[in-house]
């Protein structure tokens, strides 16, 4: 191989019957602009493995989101410096 492996997914998480993907790969849809400064969060349900939404999660301080975990609907992010915590808005994303 002449060069690294392309990372498309940088991270997963479970919650119920949900899978939570911290993608590496912007979407056709997305600026390149937008998509340096937030981390896109796709969520898939497993029990059919239908796409349900996708979040963003806003870069703190010019800091990337490192790793999550997604437990009873709130997403805790990790950043080099901070932690943060996202309620899952259940009325916003059909989970």
């Amino acid at each position: 191989m002449s060069k690294p492996p392309l990372v498309v997914n940088k991270g997963t998480g479970i919650d119920g019957k949900y899978l939570y993907v911290h993608s590496n790969l912007t979407a056709r849809n997305e600026s390149v602009d937008y998509a340096k400064n937030n981390s896109v969060i796709d969520i898939y349900n497993i029990l059919d493995g239908h796409y349900v939404c996708s979040f963003y999660i806003e870069n703190i301080n010019g800091t990337r989101l490192q790793s999550f975990k997604v437990k009873n609907h709130v997403l805790i992010a990790v950043f080099p410096e901070y932690i943060a915590r996202y309620d899952l808005n259940r009325e916003h994303l059909p989970i």
